[in-house]
């Protein structure tokens, strides 16, 4: 990490694991290249994190809105999607 609280190596990869009830588990989702350097296949992003957390829920987080202090909306997820291997 570095000061700034980002990485300053391959940090356009990253793990995620999850676990719980009814999701589709047992499996890897997206593939980096060799050296872990950049997304090969199935690039997904934090908004689908998000995202799949929110539809495990039963949060349709991308109609979710809260005013910010000028009343402009806030979507909990702006451009993210459940990702599909693992919910369905």
């Amino acid at each position: 990490m570095n000061p700034e609280g980002g990485r300053d190596h391959w940090g356009n990869t990253f793990s995620v694991a999850f676990a719980g009830g009814g999701l589709k588990t047992g499996q890897a989702v997206g593939k980096s290249n060799t050296r872990g350097e950049y997304p090969v296949d199935r690039p997904l992003g934090p908004q689908d994190v998000t995202a799949t957390v929110f539809h495990h829920l039963g949060i349709e987080a991308r109609k979710v809105v809260f005013p910010d202090q000028a009343g402009r909306p806030i979507y909990l997820v702006e451009s993210g999607e459940p990702i599909r291997e693992l919910v369905g």
